[in-house]
C-alpha cells in the first residue's frame, strides 16, 4: 500500500472512531473502542494508543456476550495490568448461561494450559 494510501485510510479510520465515542451506550461501538486500544495486540492498524484499562471500560460499558469475552481475553493476555487472569469457570459460565460458543476457546486454553503447562 502506497503512504498516501494508508494515510488517507488512517485519517478516515481515526474520524470514525471519534465519532463512535458519541454512540457508548450501544454494544458494538464499545466492542469496536475497545479493540482500538488493544490493537497492537491482536495485529490492528495502530490508530489509538493501546491502553488495556481504556479498552477494558469499553467492553465492560459494552455489557454483551461479545463485549464480556473481550474483557475475559484482555485480563488474560495482559498480565502487567490484570495479574489476576480469568477462570476457566468464568469462561464456561458465559459459554453455558449466554449459550456463546466462541468462549469454549478461552476455557480450553486454559485447561491446556494449567494441564500441560504448569
Amino acid at each position: 500500500m502506497k503512504k498516501e494510501q494508508y494515510n488517507f485510510f488512517c485519517h478516515a479510520y481515526k474520524e470514525a472512531l471519534e465519532e463512535l465515542h458519541q454512540y457508548q451506550d450501544h454494544p458494538d461501538a464499545c466492542y469496536i473502542l475497545g479493540n482500538s486500544y488493544n490493537s497492537y495486540r491482536s495485529g490492528k492498524i495502530n490508530i489509538l494508543k493501546y491502553n488495556s484499562v481504556k479498552a477494558y471500560d469499553f467492553f465492560t460499558k459494552g455489557k454483551d456476550v461479545r463485549n464480556r469475552l473481550a474483557e475475559l481475553e484482555l485480563k488474560q493476555n495482559d498480565i502487567i495490568d490484570f495479574p489476576t487472569s480469568p477462570t476457566i469457570e468464568e469462561y464456561l459460565t458465559l459459554a453455558r448461561e449466554e449459550h456463546y460458543g466462541p468462549a469454549t476457546h478461552g476455557a480450553y486454553y486454559k485447561y491446556i494450559k494449567q494441564k500441560f503447562l504448569k
